[in-house]
């Protein structure tokens, strides 16, 4: 009995043993995951603040500037908003792939500031409307951080969820005609040649670089009677009266054949400038589509109404000659 007690409690305490450390380890491991759970970053959605909303030249997207308290590298987002989540989609993209490939990316928070390109036909989603001029859509535009999502995936159930959660306010897209016509342009080219996208791809961008622009249509015929020219491709030539710049934008006050009577307001986006910067009293020519009447306040407060022109390509010969337009 005693050899078979004595042989026991060794086995009864390696036993026990193998236990503890087995209890042990067991509970190190639910720590460590409960540990690496808390740890998890949660999807948070922020409000924002749409500064600007400039239609591209050349192109149908809109592009948005604004403000934001989400953090660097939150992504952003426009939608819809809906009670389904699952009729929640992106319709924005970064300026030229930020994510450094190239590729269609999310637009990202930098400094607290966004811009974002908006694509019309995704935003509104709808071929009977997306092709009348002023119509307007609304949606959201949030920030979404620690959103693991490739732009590619867009919103998932959840991300919409959180975004109605949010309750953001909507903001106001509106088509203007230069977007309406390059829509329907891709409908003429899909149409004349539906052999592959790639060559319709190709055909609307060379569509779109090889427009005629009138120069038949004179600047008192412009001002008297901008509703039958809006969304025409004019060109004029004059000389530059003001400059306006900021960081994405240029707007310009040009004196059309050097009368400065015949003021024509100019608004284009710093890209087509290709680094260079246009100053006062240089002679310019400049295409693009007709925005109707442009409406400002004068340092007096007086409000100015005057031909608008969203600039699609300029062309500066440098300072004009001091007789030009005499």
């Amino acid at each position: 009995m005693k050899r078979r007690t004595l042989f026991a409690l060794p086995v009864i305490s390696l036993a026990l043993l193998l236990t503890a450390c087995g209890g042990s380890s067991s509970n190190s491991s639910s720590s460590g995951n409960s540990s690496s759970s808390s740890q998890e970053k949660t999807t948070e959605v922020y409000t924002t603040k749409v500064t600007s909303i400039k239609v591209m030249p050349d192109d149908s997207d809109w592009k948005i500037t604004g403000t934001t308290d989400a953090p660097d590298g939150a992504k952003i987002a426009v939608t819809q908003l809906s009670d389904d989540p699952l009729d929640m989609e992106n319709s924005c993209e970064g300026i030229d792939g930020e994510d450094g490939t190239g590729n269609a990316s999310w637009p990202k928070v930098k400094n607290g500031k966004f811009t974002a390109l908006v694509d019309p036909i995704e935003l509104v989603d709808d071929p009977d409307n997306y092709t009348k001029v002023g119509y307007t859509q609304k949606a959201a535009v949030v920030a979404i951080s620690n959103y693991s999502k490739s732009w590619p995936d867009g919103l998932t159930s959840k991300a919409a969820k959180a975004i109605n959660k949010a309750n953001p306010k909507t903001v106001k897209f509106t088509l203007s005609s230069s977007q309406v016509k390059y829509i329907d342009s891709l409908d003429d080219d899909d149409s004349s040649d539906k052999s592959s996208s790639s060559s319709s791809s190709s055909s609307s961008s060379s569509s779109s670089k090889t427009k005629n622009y009138r120069t038949d249509v004179s600047y008192d015929s412009l001002a008297r009677d901008p509703k039958t020219y809006k969304g025409e491709y004019l060109q004029y030539t004059g000389e530059v009266m003001q400059v306006l710049e900021d960081d994405s934008y240029t707007d310009l006050r040009i004196a059309v054949n050097g009368n400065y009577d015949d003021v024509l307001y100019v608004e284009l986006d710093n890209s087509i400038l290709h680094g260079k910067r246009i100053l006062e009293d240089d002679l310019v020519t400049v295409k693009g589509v007709s925005a109707g009447i442009i409406s400002y306040k004068a340092t007096s407060g007086t409000k100015i109404s005057i031909p608008g022109l969203e600039a699609t390509e300029i062309t500066d010969s440098g300072t004009a000659p001091d007789d030009y337009g005499e």
